[in-house]
């Protein structure tokens, strides 16, 4: 299992996921152009995409995915937000329940966003893994178990935002984005047992220390943890010990 890395933070958000010739989209806020590249140019090697929520920087080619007829998974209130037509056969709106794609089998949760904002536990039937996704968000109520790999944002460190003059901006962040503390908070709550790789995405270009970030998430939980960077391919399968 690899993790493509197609771009992370502000400036869009964009993730493969694939085993084999099994492949998901996780987040569509790139141009069509970076999406065809990352396929080879066949979008029919595309399970799905799974969209969290309707900002431009995670939904940017969605309807045009769609329109190529590319499976496309969110909530019913992205779709709305959107003003997406309901009966395209491959908009997925019920992702509270079960979706089957391929060999993955698919989940999502509710986060907390300034608009409506889904995590996903994704399920590869070959591999066993289970991938927890979570990003734009200021904190998590869902408790995963059992899984495997957690892609989760670490948006910023409250140390680090001290600006006066975005001090409104600041009121936003850190409603809506999570950051180092309230992830370490939240990795002492959930089941652990079987975690082997934590990636955090949507690292903020100025409120961030990814070294820093990195070293405390490793030290908390003792699992391989890796900060997404444009362009970066990180390896999920199991690491020995």
């Amino acid at each position: 299992m690899n993790l493509n890395v197609i771009s992370t933070g502000s400036n869009g958000n964009s993730y493969h996921l694939c085993h084999g010739t099994d492949s998901l989209l996780l987040d569509a806020g790139v141009p069509m152009s970076e999406i065809y590249k990352t396929v080879g140019f066949d979008l029919k090697k595309l399970n799905g995409v799974l969209c969290t929520h309707a900002h431009f920087d995670h939904i940017m080619s969605a309807k045009q995915l769609l329109s190529q007829y590319v499976d496309i998974v969110m909530s019913n209130e992205t779709a709305t937000e959107l003003k997406l037509d309901m009966f395209y056969p491959n908009l997925h709106t019920d992702a509270d329940k079960q979706i089957v794609l391929g060999n993955w089998i698919i989940k999502s949760f509710k986060l907390e966003h300034d608009t409506d904002n889904v995590g996903y536990i994704i399920y590869h039937k070959e591999t066993k893994q289970r991938i927890c996704y979570i990003t734009d968000s200021g904190f998590c109520r869902y408790i995963p178990t059992d899984i495997n790999i957690l892609i989760i944002e670490c948006n910023y460190i409250n140390a680090m935002l001290h600006v006066p003059e975005m001090e409104e901006r600041y009121m936003r962040v850190k409603e809506t984005h999570m950051s180092l503390e309230r992830l370490m908070s939240y990795l002492g709550k959930i089941d652990r047992s079987k975690l082997q790789h934590i990636i955090l995405v949507h690292l903020s270009d100025r409120n961030a220390d990814e070294a820093f970030m990195v070293k405390s998430i490793s030290d908390l939980t003792g699992v391989q943890v890796t900060a997404a960077s444009n362009g970066k391919n990180i390896n999920l399968d199991e690491i020995p010990f």
